[in-house]
Formats: C-alpha cells, sequence, structure tokens
C-alpha cells in the first residue's frame, strides 16, 4: 500500500487535531506537524501522544494570515517529510479540518494515482498584484483591529502608487501567475519537482517573499507553470463554504451539523472550517458516518 505524508499546519485547537489525526490514523499514514510559533507546542504533543507516525517540526514560524511565513512553514514540511520516507502522496492540511471519508476509500483512491489535486481559481491574473507589492502580515497580525488596518491601509497605497510606478520586478513574463486554495494533495513527483526547481532557481522564493497572500499562488504558480502541468486536476478535494449564511459572517464558514449531508455528499476527503465547540456535533456525526 502507498504511503501518504500528511502535513499540518496548526495554531490552535488541539482537540480538533486529535479528532483528525485519530480519523486518519493508519500503517500508511504519516503526520508531520508545523505549530505556530507563538503557541505552547506542549498541549498539541500531549493531545495525540498515542497517535503513531507524528512528527513535530522543532523550528517553527510565526504564521500571520496573509503572510509568506505560512509558505516557509510549508516548505519546511515538504521538505521533512521528503527526507523521511518515500512517500507517494504529500497532503497540505489546516489544523481545522475535518476528514469526512474513511481511510480505505482514501487510499484507494490514490492508490493507482499520478494525479495533482490543486485548485487554481480561471481569473488568476487579477490578483497579480498582490505579489507586486509589500505585504505587512509576516510583521503585523490583522487579527488585531490595528493591524488590520495598518495592513489594508498600506496595501491601498501600494495599488494606487503602482499604477504609475512598479514597486516590485514581479515574475518573468513567461510564467502565468495562477491564484487558487492554500491546500492541495500533490504526487511525489511534482513534489520533487518543487524542491528541485527552487534549490536551483532562488529569483522564485525571493519574487514572493514579503508579498501578500502568497500561500495562495505560491504552489499553484509554480506547479501550474511545471511540465507535470497535464497531471493537475483542478479540484484540491477540500469541502469548504465561502457562502454566508448571516450578514459579515467570517468566511469560510464555520461548519455545523446544517452542513453534514452538504459534506457527505460532496465526495471531498476533507472539509474546513471546524471549531472544537460549534463544530461538535458535526464531528460526531462524521465519526458515526463512518
Amino acid at each position: 500500500m502507498r504511503k501518504h505524508a500528511f502535513l499540518l499546519l496548526v495554531h490552535n485547537q488541539p482537540i480538533l487535531l486529535r479528532h483528525l489525526l485519530t480519523r486518519l490514523q493508519c500503517p500508511s499514514h504519516y503526520f508531520f506537524i508545523h505549530v505556530d510559533k507563538r503557541v505552547d507546542l506542549n498541549p498539541f504533543k500531549e493531545m495525540v501522544s498515542d497517535v503513531p507516525q507524528v512528527f513535530f517540526l522543532q523550528d517553527r514560524k510565526a504564521c500571520n494570515w496573509g503572510g509568506n511565513n505560512m509558505v516557509w512553514a510549508t516548505l519546511e514540511l515538504l521538505k521533512t517529510a521528503q527526507g523521511a520516507n518515500d512517500f507517494a502522496y504529500y497532503h497540505l492540511v489546516s489544523g481545522t479540518d475535518a476528514f469526512c471519508s474513511t481511510n480505505k476509500e482514501f487510499d484507494s483512491f490514490f492508490e493507482n494515482n499520478c494525479r495533482n489535486y490543486i485548485a487554481k481559481l480561471p481569473n488568476s491574473s487579477e490578483y497579480e498584484w498582490r505579489e507586486k507589492i509589500y505585504g505587512l502580515e509576516n510583521f503585523l497580525s490583522r487579527r488585531k483591529k490595528w493591524g488590520d488596518f495598518v495592513c489594508r491601509n498600506v496595501i491601498k497605497v501600494q495599488r494606487k502608487v503602482q499604477k504609475f510606478v512598479p514597486l516590485r520586478k514581479g515574475l518573468p513574463k513567461e510564467i502565468v501567475y495562477c491564484k487558487g486554495s492554500q491546500w492541495w494533495s500533490l504526487h511525489s513527483s511534482m513534489v520533487q519537482y518543487i524542491l528541485n526547481f527552487l534549490k536551483n532557481n532562488h529569483w522564485y522564493l525571493e519574487c514572493f517573499s514579503n508579498s501578500f497572500c502568497s500561500d495562495e499562488a505560491f504552489f499553484q504558480t509554480l506547479v501550474y507553470n511545471s511540465p507535470l502541468k497535464e497531471n493537475i486536476v483542478s479540484n484540491n478535494l477540500r469541502y469548504i463554504d465561502w457562502s454566508p449564511k448571516y450578514p459579515k459572517e467570517n468566511l469560510p464558514r464555520i461548519l455545523n451539523e446544517s452542513d453534514f449531508a452538504a459534506i457527505i455528499s460532496s465526495g471531498k476527503f476533507f472539509c474546513r472550517k471546524m471549531d472544537e465547540n460549534k463544530s461538535r456535533k458535526l464531528m460526531e456525526m462524521i465519526d458515526s458516518a463512518s
């Protein structure tokens, strides 16, 4: 049976991490976890201490929303996992995800598969300005009102200036900018291509350094401009709801029991976002269904 590496970006709610890992637990599944540097690592380690094949990164980064530390943390997870074992697939997963399928169905789907599952928006070029400005999200948290105020207004000013004076060189003309969901499942051949490319092309890392929301474009742009692009499926196999059910609801929505039917019928393997309190009944329903 093929081996799978699950790369987890985690920053809160250890209970959700345990729920995810215990559902995914099987001999062919390995877990590599990056916990935000600002958070105590011990509660997460204790919560999954009885789950085998779990590895926590010691070199941790502070990952703000929109900052490119999210990308650097993902790269560290990829490198660590690739050096640890011979994996067929690498799955980038959030600590607020839930596994909504079965291990049997999951392993069967990927057993004789070499495709890469990563979503891309058809109108990606509309967002290329993100890579051509300087984002402050690595240094200021948008979760705080003053941080959000500063970051938003700095971006507005830069976008106006950019119409007259280029702020950054940007990507080479032959590379098409692509944007999509941060989460993906990549075949080992694509992961090998990514790591080799970055080893020999440091300019690509510099292009996305201190840019805005690079986690939604760094890997998407790289794989869709790769020699392996014919093996890409623009579907990341994640159920995510971006449709608000009430005014000013934070998106993507925090899922609850009312979403159960849609999640199960979606055919996706993961669903997000979950909350250990608001999604408790939904998690129980998912457990019962499988």
